[in-house]
């Protein structure tokens, strides 16, 4: 009888964890500066197995990488779009396209640059690195204390660039020396005689086990409307 107790709490304690995997959990702030003044966004963000999911407030986003397939929630209204990953990823590239052409840049190619300077941000020690992609500067403060795998960061990444340009940047060899996880973040452009720049900050970090339901979400009740460019909620 006891055997069978023991059998018994092990089959449930399976049966339990397998719906829970380790992953990682961060919150970021992102303060964006343009025309039409600033706009703080706090965003927090599960990331496991294969499944991204990002809250900002506004909207949620579940992005299922082996099924290819994103969703994009938002709460208030009441409506949820879904879409491909290449599906996405073709309206990045027509984007990034009607961009170059605006921008009218000559450089076709990223260049990645490792200063050697380093400084603590949030307790993170950090070195710096900055990328110049077509006229889009972006300087980053990397930090190896924040060990989530650059291949999972990377295929964000690669959602929201094009195939030419993603395949610059993982090839080039500077690029292969990056180490750890963006602890802050400015990006710089001038677009159209307008200055834009994103400044975006890393509050929070854990490794954590993550429940399978994190990247479910009960969607009764809310009306399905057609995907449009980007991500994020307005």
């Amino acid at each position: 009888m006891k055997k069978n107790r023991i059998l018994l709490f092990v089959l449930i304690l399976l049966v339990s964890t397998s719906f829970i995997f380790a992953g990682y959990y961060y919150e970021q702030l992102s303060v964006n500066s343009g025309p039409q003044g600033k706009k703080t966004v706090t965003s927090i963000t599960w990331v496991t197995n294969g499944k991204i999911r990002v809250d900002n407030g506004k909207s949620i986003i579940i992005i299922d990488l082996a099924k290819n397939h994103i969703m994009n929630i938002q709460p208030d209204k009441k409506t949820y779009s879904e879409m491909t990953i290449d599906q996405f990823r073709e309206m990045v590239s027509m984007g990034m396209k009607m961009v170059k052409q605006m921008m009218k840049s000559q450089n076709k190619g990223i260049k990645i640059t490792l200063t050697g300077e380093k400084k603590v941000i949030n307790e993170y020690p950090c070195y710096k690195v900055i990328m110049d992609m077509f006229g889009i500067k972006t300087t980053s403060w990397y930090s190896t204390k924040v060990n989530i795998p650059k291949e999972l960061y990377a295929e964000v990444s690669k959602m929201m660039m094009s195939k030419e340009d993603f395949d610059s940047m993982i090839n080039n060899p500077e690029y292969k020396k990056i180490k750890g996880f963006p602890v802050e973040t400015i990006t710089t452009m001038s677009f159209m005689g307008m200055d834009m720049k994103t400044t975006t900050k890393l509050l929070k970090f854990k490794e954590m086990k993550i429940p399978s339901s994190i990247f479910n979400y009960n969607l009764s009740g809310f009306t399905k409307t057609e995907p449009k460019m980007g991500l994020g909620g307005k």
